[in-house]
């Protein structure tokens, strides 16, 4: 997380698009929505892709967090890649 929140560690991409993902977490959170944060994750394609992300939660339900990613071009291309064709 980015300061004044505190906080790290693993979490489950259960979802994925270009602007944006929803991740899970395991136990108990304190996240909410308007915190920034950041994100860093390997893709399951043949290069075993890492992007890393900055992001905003836009939505927050139990354990599953919605975040919208802060835009880059390098990382649009990639996921755009990833995203059409597939892994």
């Amino acid at each position: 997380m980015i300061p004044p929140a505190v906080g790290g560690g693993k979490v489950m991409v259960v979802n994925l698009s270009l602007d944006g993902a929803c991740f899970e977490v395991a136990g108990l959170h304190k996240l909410s929505i308007g915190q920034k944060g950041h994100i860093d994750f390997t893709l399951d394609d043949r290069k075993a892709t890492r992007l890393k992300r900055e992001f905003i939660i836009r939505m927050v339900s139990g354990s599953a967090i919605g975040c919208e990613f802060k835009k880059t071009h390098a990382f649009e291309k990639e996921l755009g890649f990833y995203l059409r064709f597939g892994p």
